[in-house]
């Protein structure tokens, strides 16, 4: 049962629909070497606060929550958008080689205490854990959680604890370790599990190496680990090792194998909480799936032709159960390209002034003494996605334009059914959309608690931006027990 602080801490970090969407942005060594690679040079303190405040200030608009170190993120969590709520990073980063056992420790001058001062709703701690190392590594790490635990519940705010696995002189990546993979993550699932730790949500790592699974598309072989069916075993054994909401982490594996590895979850009917991914864009070879799913998709605008060519290969994956809309992401909150003027443009031009949406007519765009021309200057800003459209018009002809202007029915549809309104239930009305805050006030909705609040649970899937990913949320096809039916 969460108390109210705990409560409002989960509530702070989620949705409207109670579903946490969260940025995160708590790294810290790594990003500086990372971005001192592409500087040519050294990053400092400062630089790294300037870039967490930038990345805050645009992700948090479109984000339930962000995640950040109290060591250089607290600019950005100044800077984060007023409706995003905000996650700290208690531990310090990484940890020391030369000492066996991968331990842990806290950031020197900062508790549970100041960081909720700080603003912090949730806290993060990651531990790395090996339920075969030693009993008096594991004693520590186990007093050490239990410590944060009550730091938590005296302060009444959420614990969210990331378990990573490893096993001291195994390489990770390895048969063996492959091998070893489900019961570690299980054996760690049972034990941070236990109310002495005080633990509220669990992220951890799938319980099987999906590269080692007999006929996984990404099996490297030539020895596997487990067939299909053991490893869609090894899933439901892990999850019953658990009572707590888990979110499964993507551990920076390919797009490849976390689709993958998400279809034999899936499959194997285990009811996770969601995915966690800060590492995984998705790829084409995902998109008929999350069709499959009621999903809908805004591939990256681009260049004119290119865009039909996108277009064209959607059109064969339409659902036939769901309204049909396209759409497109421009990405230039992320710098990305625009498109380039058609490279037959001078043979079939947009011919200025041209009727665009709604009949409206749409000269040349003038900026003081530059006059902007789509067949010249391609997408030279935002203004110009009008001509952009008209360029589509020219090369693919009026259906592509109908599709675009049905993508923002197809879009709410999308979240309709994600709140639970059946299929085709308010498609093409003129009735008052319902949200998630009125299905809560009828009872739908069973309770706040982050990503497995309602009843009509959610399975996030990925629409990608070219390899930018944003996320677009279907019905999970097996809705969750009431809170009280649940087995975690």
């Amino acid at each position: 049962m969460l108390t109210p602080g705990k409560l409002a801490g989960m509530k702070a970090v989620s949705d409207a629909r109670g579903v946490i969407a969260a940025a995160a942005m708590d790294q810290r060594g790594s990003l500086q070497k990372s971005l001192a690679k592409e500087k040519g040079g050294d990053v400092t303190q400062t630089m790294m606060e300037e870039f967490k405040v930038i990345v805050s200030d645009v992700l948090t608009r479109h984000a339930s929550a962000i995640l950040l170190d109290p060591e250089m993120g607290l600019p950005a969590a100044a800077a984060r958008s007023k409706n995003s709520g905000l996650l700290l990073a208690y531990e310090k980063t990484g940890y020391d080689k030369v000492v066996p056992g991968r331990l842990p420790d806290l950031l020197d001058v900062w508790s549970v205490r100041r960081l909720k001062e700080a603003g912090a709703d949730c806290i993060k701690i990651l531990l790395y854990y090996a339920p075969s190392d030693a009993k008096a590594i594991n004693d520590h790490k186990h007093a050490w959680t239990e410590r944060i635990g009550d730091e938590c519940r005296a302060n009444d705010i959420p614990f969210f604890l990331e378990l990573i696995g490893y096993e001291e002189g195994v390489d990770e990546k390895s048969l063996e370790y492959a091998k070893k993979k489900p019961e570690i993550v299980t054996a760690s699932m049972k034990e941070f599990s236990k109310d002495r730790y005080g633990v509220d949500v669990l992220k951890l790592e799938v319980p099987i190496a999906m590269t080692y699974v007999e006929g996984a598309s990404v099996f490297k072989g030539p020895t596997a680990a487990y067939s299909r069916e053991e490893a869609k075993a090894l899933f439901l054994k892990s999850a019953q090792a658990t009572h707590k909401p888990f979110i499964y982490l993507s551990a920076g594996v390919s797009n490849a194998e976390f689709n993958e590895t998400l279809e034999l979850a899936s499959e194997s009917g285990v009811k996770y909480s969601g995915v966690l991914s800060s590492h995984s864009w998705s790829t084409p070879d995902a998109y008929p799936r999350i069709y499959d799913e009621q999903g809908f998709i805004t591939p990256y605008a681009g260049d004119s032709a290119g865009f039909v060519e996108k277009w064209k290969r959607h059109l064969t994956w339409t659902n036939p159960q769901t309204y049909w809309g396209f759409g497109f992401g421009a990405d230039i909150n992320g710098l990305g390209a625009q498109g380039d003027p058609r490279p037959d443009a001078d043979k079939n031009p947009v011919v200025y002034p041209f009727a665009g949406l709604g009949g409206v007519k749409v000269y040349k765009q003038v900026s003081g003494e530059k006059t902007f021309d789509i067949n010249k200057d391609g997408v030279a800003h935002y203004g110009l996605y009008p001509d952009w459209v008209e360029d589509l018009r020219h090369v693919a002809g009026d259906q592509i334009v109908k599709d675009l202007s049905n993508g923002a029915e197809a879009y709410l549809e999308m979240w309709e059914r994600a709140e639970g309104i059946p299929s085709r239930g308010c498609t093409r009305t003129h009735a008052l959309r319902l949200g998630a805050s009125w299905i809560a006030r009828v009872g739908a909705a069973t309770g706040a608690l982050s990503a497995i609040s309602w009843t009509a649970p959610l399975t996030p899937t990925l629409s990608p931006h070219a390899g930018r990913g944003s996320i677009a949320v279907a019905p999970h096809p097996n809705p969750l027990p009431a809170r009280g039916e649940r087995e975690r």
